[in-house]
């Protein structure tokens, strides 16, 4: 039970070590109609939009959120800009780690996972098997 309860948490803890943190910064970003795209650095992770870790803009009035992700072009959409002026925006992502293999990051993620999984239908199995051993 212990084991299902705490699958959240080493998922998360997986996610973490095949991840890195990046930021980059955007001046003078011009707005047309409350929505803005830059264009990262680095393809963020999975190429999946919930790797934005977050948005900050320079302007009070902007409540930034990241909307879609072009994994070719690396171009993201910003929504929730004011309709004028000029800003900063600072994009903090998450990307695959530096320290492992190229694509590395999806195949140990994946395997221990399933490692995860695999030690929680055995430890099922077994409990089954000792009950009525």
């Amino acid at each position: 039970m212990l084991l299902i309860i705490a699958t959240p948490f080493v998922f998360t803890a997986i996610d973490d070590g095949v991840t890195e943190t990046a930021t980059n910064s955007f001046a003078n970003i011009p707005v047309g109609s409350g929505n803005a795209t830059v264009t990262l650095s680095r393809a963020i992770y999975n190429n999946d939009v919930q790797s934005i870790i977050g948005v900050a803009s320079s302007e009070d009035a902007d409540a930034p959120a990241a909307f879609t992700f072009t994994s070719v072009s690396k171009a993201l959409l910003v929504t929730g800009l004011a309709a004028t002026g000029n800003r900063t925006l600072s994009v903090e992502f998450q990307i695959d780690s530096t320290k492992l293999p190229t694509s590395g990051g999806a195949i140990y993620a994946t395997l221990i996972r399933w490692f995860w999984i695999f030690t929680i239908v055995g430890t099922i199995i077994g409990a089954i098997y000792s009950f009525f051993d």
